[in-house]
Parts: C-alpha cells; sequence; structure tokens
C-alpha cells in the first residue's frame, strides 16, 4: 500500500514539474513574441520617421534650388516650386480655415511604383496656407516719392519680395502601422510682374507706372506730386508671378502618431 501511495506522489509531482515546464515554455514563446512584435514596431517607427524626414528634406532642396526663379518658365513644368507658387496664389485653393480643415487642407497621396519595394511605406503630403493679408486681398497705400530723388519705383515698392502667405509642408509617412509625420513651414515672399498691379489716386482715377513714369487709362504721362497717397491692389495668378522665395518660418518638427492611427493636422 505504502509502495502505491509513494508511487501515485511521485507521478503527481512528475505531472505538476510537467505542467510547470509547458506552461514556463508558452510563457516563453509569448514573451519572445512579444519582444519580437516590439522590435518590429520599433524598427516600422524609426523607417517611418527616416520615410518622412528624407522626403520633406527633397521638397525643402527643391523650393530652394528654384528660389527666385519665374516660376511660368517651361523647365519648370512638373516641380514642386512650381505647384507650390500656384497653391499659393491661385484662388482655387481655399486659405486654410481651422473650422473647415477638411476642405482648406489639401492631401496628395503618392501612387506609382516604389523602387524600395511594395512593404517600404506609404507617403501623403498635406499642403495649406495661412494668408498675411485680410481677406487674402493685396491692398494698401503708399506715399509716392519721385524716383528721381533715389526712391523706389511704385512697382519696387509694392510688388517685390511681397510677403503674401505662409505655407505649411507636412509629409505623412506611415510603414507596418507605424506612422508620423514632418512638418515645415515657410514664408513665402513673391515678386508680381508689371500687369498684376493697379494703382488708384485719391480721387479715384486710375493710373499706372512703367519705365517713363505715371500712365493714365490713354497711356499719357499724369502729373503725380511728391507725397501724394496712391492705392494700390496686386492680382494674384500664378501667370502674374515674377519669382517666389520660400524661408523656412520656424524649425521643422516631427510628430509619432499612434500605431494604426492616421492622425490629423491641425
Amino acid at each position: 500500500m505504502k509502495t502505491e501511495s509513494g508511487r501515485g506522489a511521485s507521478l503527481v509531482i512528475v505531472v505538476c514539474v510537467s505542467a510547470f515546464l509547458v506552461a514556463f515554455s508558452l510563457a516563453m514563446v509569448h514573451t519572445a513574441g512579444l519582444m519580437l512584435s516590439q522590435a518590429n514596431r520599433r524598427l516600422n517607427r524609426e523607417r517611418s520617421y527616416q520615410l518622412a524626414g528624407s522626403f520633406a528634406l527633397a521638397l525643402d532642396r527643391e523650393l530652394e534650388a528654384h528660389k527666385g526663379k519665374d516660376p511660368n518658365d517651361p523647365a519648370l513644368e512638373g516641380s514642386f516650386y512650381r505647384f507650390a507658387c500656384r497653391f499659393l496664389e491661385e484662388s482655387a485653393y481655399a486659405v486654410y480655415d481651422p473650422d473647415h480643415p477638411d476642405t482648406t487642407v489639401y492631401h496628395y497621396k503618392l501612387t506609382g511604383d516604389n523602387p524600395a519595394g511594395d512593404n517600404y511605406g506609404e507617403l501623403t503630403v498635406a499642403l495649406y496656407k495661412e494668408s498675411d493679408w485680410p481677406d487674402n486681398r493685396i491692398a494698401g497705400d503708399f506715399l509716392y516719392n519721385d524716383v528721381s530723388s533715389g526712391g523706389q519705383t511704385p512697382l519696387e515698392k509694392v510688388a517685390t519680395e511681397v510677403e503674401h502667405c505662409t505655407f505649411t509642408v507636412e509629409v505623412r509617412a506611415g510603414v507596418g502601422g507605424e506612422n508620423y509625420r514632418y512638418a515645415t513651414v515657410y514664408d513665402q515672399k513673391a515678386t508680381y510682374k508689371d500687369g498684376a498691379v493697379t494703382f488708384q489716386r485719391g480721387d479715384g482715377t486710375r493710373i499706372w507706372w512703367d519705365s517713363s513714369g505715371w500712365k493714365d487709362s490713354a497711356n499719357q504721362p499724369v502729373a503725380v506730386g511728391n507725397g501724394e497717397i496712391i492705392s494700390y491692389e496686386i492680382d494674384s495668378g500664378l501667370t502674374y508671378l515674377s519669382s517666389c522665395i520660400f524661408t523656412k518660418a520656424v524649425p521643422e518638427h516631427g510628430e509619432t502618431q499612434n500605431a494604426g492611427t492616421g492622425g490629423e493636422t491641425p
């Protein structure tokens, strides 16, 4: 009887030890799986960060490479610089409204074959603009000073390097459920062509400026005295642009988003 009881106790011990080993093995497998999953998430997070940052840098370099050039030059067709100028100047693209981001933030998803492979990641570029002028209307007044006395010409005074818009470029990258967005904010300085500017005297008479001086609607010379207040308005639009300069307004910043979420532009 004692022998059978001892055998039973030994069997119970063996079963308990076996169960412990099985549980321990399962725990180790689970822990290894968690560690592998966390490693993959860290890898994907790093890849999304690098992808967003490198693409944002590529866009920045293109804006820098073409700064000061006429965006209407056929050689710039298809460039991001030309598109940025059109985006900021054309009324077809609305000024950013925080109450309606769905209609004032424009998203462009990159499509086509990825040379790095389908699993490298997805890229989306979000663009929006904020005007530096009330109602996005470039207009104002100035005191005319005779050019012969060394002052700027009226066109140089009002249509050269006009601070028109603040331009935000946000690159969003997603890799394996991990998402990262990288934003760059630019100040735009636009120089406009002569035909973009309309001048007006205090009595409401419209006048124009060319290299020989003030002219009326019949292209006849007009005498404008020193210190006279002249109103002006500039028609924005790609065809009216002579050049653009983009300067970073604030340091770039990035933000990691939770896995599986796309995030929102403010």
